[in-house]
């Protein structure tokens, strides 16, 4: 038997609750459009802290990847992008035509201060020893998540 160990930055695929700050990103423009509140303003943490999402399912491929290899070894799974907060919203709210400012305040009660301001997977060995890599960029996972929201699978 053999042990591998698997570090995994971010990853989404539209199926997330609430409580995290990228989903009720993506959920506030499908409220927005559908009229479900006026002039809600969504709360979100640090807009310029910068983050390495990527998509669940091809983390997913990475690991059973993993599990396909002769012998065990520990492996970083990212995009090796980091996107900030405020192009999460950017991107959210464009897919449903909305300017993201007008809805989207900043509030320092989400900041954490032992939060570090930027995350980012290095996925290197991943990419070179698995053959790995990411299939959905950044900006097609927001939209598969403001469309999941938008049919109502996100919640």
């Amino acid at each position: 038997m053999g042990l591998l160990a698997q570090v995994l930055r971010d990853q989404l695929a539209g199926l997330v609750q609430q409580a995290f700050p990228d989903e009720r990103i993506t959920f506030a423009p499908d409220a927005h459009r559908q009229a479900i509140v006026d002039s809600w303003p969504e709360d979100v943490d640090d807009e310029a802290a910068r983050r390495d999402w990527g998509f669940a399912r091809d983390f997913v491929e990475a690991m059973w990847l993993m599990l396909q290899q002769e012998q065990p070894d520990d492996y970083v799974v990212a995009t090796g992008e980091a996107h900030s907060v405020r192009e999460f919203c950017e991107e959210a709210f464009g897919c449903v035509g909305l300017d993201w400012k007008e809805f989207v305040k900043v509030d320092p009660k989400y900041f954490r201060p032992a939060e570090v301001d930027r995350l980012l997977g290095n996925p290197a060995k991943a990419k070179a020893k698995l053959g790995w890599q990411p299939r959905v960029t950044f900006k097609e996972l927001v939209r598969l998540m403001v469309e999941a929201d938008l049919q109502g699978q996100g919640r």
